[in-house]
């Protein structure tokens, strides 16, 4: 009689199972075959490449703009063309505004709060509104800030005394330094300090684990085993907690409403004040767990995604020379031996159209993840409310049928016929993003970029060592963003 019922029991709930997994994808994009509890994921080893968002990328050839994946069971819609990502991301904002829950994004944004990662709601609508409050106010002290570093990097890579080194550090101190200064005050790190050290570990810790496509985003319950990934998120929240908490308390602590701003920290706390001024019932809403997520976002995304373009930027200049020759003639023009600025960064054309084309070829952060707020459809399609989805940006800056050989690195695709930079309104090209999740810090991360790269470039020739190899582009690592692997340079004086 036991085996009869265990057998009835099996049976209820394997068909009870298979009409859940017939059901769970009626009405959306085709895609890879899929398997029980596993989903998809033998489909992507079939199909998988490195690194991995080239694998979305290739079954993107086969299934078209729209498909759908399972991770493992879980559906998840990907999107591959510009089309397509305006309709959803623009036309449709608030279907698709929506964050996904990834559990180790979900640890490092403190429950999911900040602008990264949380889910659309009013508090994050809010939330943005604050942050751009405070990037206003700063925004007179920025060009300042930024070429205090710039100066400061050019000391650093002139005492390499034309010797082979890692360029990853200097840029990265700079950044680091950059935003140190713009959130929390004129403190410098140097090279060797503990505190900087323990930004580089945080930051390459956190770009590991932040994927979503990370072994604890797949299977979460990994996490109660003594694996590498988990001692690694218990290690950087740590960090984190000793560091960057504890300056914001300190922050404010000495935070006095309506005096002179001396860093964003103090600004976003004055936006906070203004904002409950005239909103009232906003009142308690933005709490420190809140700011510290959204300082939290704009450092991690400010100097991962900035160190890393500058990063891939000196790679260019040592594979492509004509093309550092041509920049340090425009420079030359433009600046003399004076200092950089933005005032004339409107006729740097080349330099623009270089930096513009390395968001696009290599493409820094090549998917963007976000989730459906309520049912909705797209391309004929219905996708549910709370479908994960993700924006494959590396297949839109490289779609074949919007850009000509699109794997060749040529800036000269971004100018017109007078060689002045035509901008990317109209074009394939969404590196920050699109609708109501585009990146709030990338004016800063533009001016950034412009600023150090001209600084640099203007006043060093970067070769590659004898007996070295050129970095290759098509090589990276990929976890948050595409990096590239070790290469060392030479910085010739000019």
């Amino acid at each position: 009689m036991l085996t009869e019922l265990v057998i009835i029991a099996c049976t209820i709930m394997l068909l009870v199972y298979g009409i859940k997994w017939v059901a769970l994808s009626r009405g959306l994009p085709p895609g890879p075959s899929r398997f029980p509890v596993v989903g998809s994921l033998p489909s992507m080893i079939y199909y998988s490449s490195r690194p991995k968002f080239l694998t979305l990328a290739k079954i993107a050839k086969i299934y078209g703009d729209i498909y759908t994946l399972y991770l493992p069971n879980k559906p998840i819609v990907v999107i591959n063309s510009k089309e397509l990502a305006r309709t959803a991301m623009i036309t449709q904002k608030d279907a698709f505004s929506g964050r996904p829950y990834f559990f180790t994004q979900h640890r490092f944004s403190r429950g999911g709060k900040g602008l990264g990662f949380s889910d659309f709601s009013p508090t994050l609508v809010l939330n943005r509104k604050i942050v751009h409050s405070g990037l206003r106010l700063y925004q007179p002290r920025l060009e300042g800030r930024i070429m205090v570093e710039a100066e400061e990097l050019t000391k650093r890579l002139k005492n390499h005394n034309n010797q082979p080194f890692d360029p990853k550090l200097d840029i990265f101190l700079a950044v680091v330094n950059v935003l140190y200064s713009i959130l929390y005050g004129n403190k410098h790190l140097e090279v060797d300090d503990k505190e900087f050290l323990e930004h580089i570990e945080y930051s390459d810790g956190v770009a590991h684990l932040l994927g979503p496509l990370n072994l604890l985003n797949i299977f979460p319950w990994l996490v109660h085993f003594p694996i590498a990934e988990t001692k690694l998120m218990v290690d950087l929240i740590n960090k984190r907690a000793r560091v960057r908490d504890a300056r914001y308390y300190e922050i404010k602590e000495a935070f006095q409403a309506n005096h002179i701003h001396h860093h964003l920290l103090d600004a976003l706390l004055q936006a906070k004040v203004d904002e409950e001024k005239e909103d009232t019932s906003s009142c308690g809403v933005m709490t420190d767990d809140y700011i510290m997520a959204s300082s939290d976002a704009l450092f991690r995304a400010g100097s991962e995604t900035t160190t890393t373009a500058l990063h891939w930027l000196v790679a260019v200049m040592m594979i492509y020379p004509e093309i550092q020759e041509r920049i340090h003639k425009e420079l030359k023009e433009q600046f003399g031996d004076g200092i950089v600025s933005l005032e004339k960064k409107c006729n740097c054309h080349y330099l623009e159209a270089t930096l513009t084309e390395v968001l696009r070829c290599i493409t820094v952060a090549p998917i963007f993840p976000h989730r459906t707020t309520c049912d909705t459809t797209l391309a004929g399609y219905h996708i549910p409310k709370e479908t994960n989805v993700l924006l494959n940006i590396w297949a839109i800056n490289h779609d074949e049928r919007e850009w000509e050989n699109p794997e060749e690195f040529n800036p000269d695709r971004f100018l017109d016929s007078e060689g002045h930079f035509t901008g990317t309104s109209k074009m394939s090209y969404v590196p920050f993003g699109l609708g109501r999740r585009i990146c709030p810090g990338e004016s800063l991360a533009k001016t950034e970029l412009f600023l150090l790269a001209a600084t640099m470039l203007r006043k060093f020739k970067f070769e590659c060592p004898p007996g070295s190899s050129l970095p290759n582009l098509r090589d990276g690592l990929y976890g948050l963003t595409y990096t590239p692997k070790l290469f060392t340079v030479i910085a010739k004086q000019r």
